[in-house]
């Protein structure tokens, strides 16, 4: 709330705060100007043949792999499998730990 003081000479910071805003404001629709137009993504073809061949891949090849993997393998061969992974991924980077000295 504003008690206007009538001894008070200060001047009222109201319209330097809109000209800062209008200034603000202008600015960043400046910089959201298109500008000149580039071509889109060069490799988009291929990105769009790999994506297609990876959806196909995932969807006829590794999910029935997975869903029968989770069938037929029992839960403790599983956590052998997920423990013997994680022991190769950790022996594989410790080396490269020791290097960076963490």
């Amino acid at each position: 709330m504003r008690h206007d003081n009538p001894c008070s000479s200060a001047p009222d910071p109201a319209p330097l705060r809109r000209l800062g805003c209008a200034f603000l404001l202008l600015a960043v629709t400046g910089c959201a100007s298109p500008g000149a137009r580039t071509p889109g993504d060069p490799l988009e073809p291929m990105n769009r043949a790999v994506y297609k061949f990876n959806d196909v891949a995932d969807r006829y090849v590794a999910k029935p792999v997975a869903r029968t993997y989770d069938t037929l393998v029992p839960e403790f061969i599983r956590t052998g499998v997920r423990n013997s992974s994680t022991t190769w991924t950790t022996c594989s980077s410790s080396p490269m730990t020791c290097f960076k000295a963490r």
